[in-house]
């Protein structure tokens, strides 16, 4: 009973946050994303093309106007991961060491531009940031954010719940609640470029001096690039870490009531939904040069976003 209660008392207060201004924000968003979208799925240009999408996305209600928001994203990353596709499937024509720039190449080709990751020039401290060889159209999709997503009744099971943001600066929550962590989906594959190119320009613009040797916040990180990661299957992570982690796990569970609260509040994932789960993840390649939105850093002084 006390259980019951307790789950229900959780479920609750994790939804508690998702009206009110939350919504507001969520309303705002969409009809600036609808603007954006519909200005560019709609052939024309110019004032004339804005004063007709304007027109329409204000008579549009909620529900309707996140219908058209996700109909026009879904349109475009439809014809983007077809791009990519292809870019992959002709790629893996040439030799190993040129497959890399190969597939960067044939996305670039494909759709116009395409991602790199490198060390930011927002400021120092900054990390790694997200860069665009090629022109990007005003409404069009750059980057997905990939990861393991969290529903709103499994976030408890994110590493280091309740204090998830603690060394893990790759977590992003949705309006309906959700969390996605990008942390152990990392760089990508073998295929998607990281690189450093063209950054001592950026730098000197800044009045600085760049140093393609600093370290990266990506090695401060364990779990980085370990995909699937916890809670599911380590992959690089031998047995005897993994016993060791757990028999530690234990030792350090609370008794009597406390104990009982720990285990209700973070209980163990389920064994069928590990094995399900980490089944489906490892069979990603994670070879999309798109799915490197985690990156996206604040733009560097004297440009605009």
């Amino acid at each position: 009973m006390l259980g019951r209660l307790v789950k229900q008392f959780v479920k609750r207060g994790a939804r508690d946050h998702l009206g009110g201004a939350r919504r507001v924000q969520e309303t705002t968003d969409l009809h600036r994303l609808f603007v954006l979208t519909a200005f560019h799925r709609t052939e024309g240009d110019g004032p004339e093309l804005v004063s007709q999408v304007l027109a329409i996305g204000k008579d549009l209600q909620f529900d309707e106007l996140k219908a058209e928001v996700s109909g026009n994203l879904t349109e475009q990353a439809h014809r983007v991961c077809a791009a990519v596709r292809d870019a992959l499937a002709a790629a893996r024509a040439a030799s190993p060491s040129s497959q890399s720039d190969a597939f960067t190449k044939g996305v670039l080709d494909r759709i116009g531009f395409a991602c790199r990751v490198a060390p930011s020039g927002a400021g120092p401290g900054s990390g790694d940031g997200l860069f665009v060889r090629g022109e990007v159209n005003p409404g069009e999709i750059v980057a997905f954010y990939p990861g393991l997503v969290y529903d709103l009744e499994n976030v408890r099971h994110i590493p280091g719940y309740p204090k998830v943001s603690d060394g893990n600066e790759y977590l992003i929550a949705r309006y309906d609640g959700s969390v996605v962590d990008a942390n152990p989906w990392g760089s990508g594959g073998d295929l998607v470029a990281v690189d450093s190119e063209c950054l001592s320009l950026l730098a000197r613009r800044n009045g600085s001096t760049f140093d393609a040797s600093r370290d990266s916040n990506r090695g401060q990180n364990e779990h980085f690039g370990r995909w699937p990661g916890p809670p599911l299957s380590p992959r690089r992570l031998d047995e005897e870490e993994s016993e060791t982690s757990e028999k530690k796990h234990k030792q350090e569970k609370r008794a009597g009531v406390g104990g009982f609260l720990d285990h209700t509040l973070t209980p163990p994932l389920c064994s069928l939904l590990r094995t399900t789960a980490t089944a489906e993840a490892l069979n990603l390649t994670r070879n999309n040069p798109l799915a490197l939105a985690h990156f996206a850093n604040h733009p560097p002084v004297g440009y605009r976003p």
